[in-house]
């Protein structure tokens, strides 16, 4: 919600750059009910956010996902591995400086292989990374791309 309420003030102050918005534009939802008609677009992306969902909302917010897109359409997103260091992940709450406090979920491999088990076609990468200075906290992400 608190991303949702960024977004909101980004449309009504306009600051974001105008060739950012010159032939799309922007608008504000809900993940769970994407305001979209069925078959709209041929990409989604997700980069970053399931994670932060819980189980059963993941499950509905794919099945949107899958919703909005056309016949062969895309989507592109990334979800947490389970390898992840850097939030410090304790019971279900991120324990990081930025995010302390947030509701997080971690996946194994065997984990996005059935949540993304809806989707027709499905390749998994795989990508580790650190913030500079701080070598021993991995930010991991599976790498989604999935056929609706």
């Amino acid at each position: 919600e608190k991303s949702l309420r960024i977004v909101e003030k980004i449309l009504r102050t306009k600051k974001m750059p105008e060739v950012f918005f010159s032939h799309e534009r922007l608008v504000a939802g809900n993940a769970l009910s994407i305001p979209w008609s069925d078959g709209t677009f041929d990409y989604i992306t997700g980069w970053g956010i399931l994670h932060y969902n819980t189980m059963k909302e993941i499950e509905a917010i794919l099945k949107e996902i899958i919703r909005c897109l056309s016949p062969g359409g895309i989507f592109l997103g990334t979800i947490r591995a389970i390898s992840d260091t850097h939030l410090r992940v304790k019971e279900g709450i991120a324990e990081c400086d930025s995010l302390k406090g947030s509701r997080v979920m971690l996946f194994s491999l065997e984990m996005v292989k059935e949540i993304f088990s809806i989707f027709r076609n499905l390749k998994i990468g795989y990508m580790e990374r650190s913030e500079p200075g701080k070598l021993e906290e991995k930010i991991c992400h599976w790498i989604v791309e999935a056929g609706g």
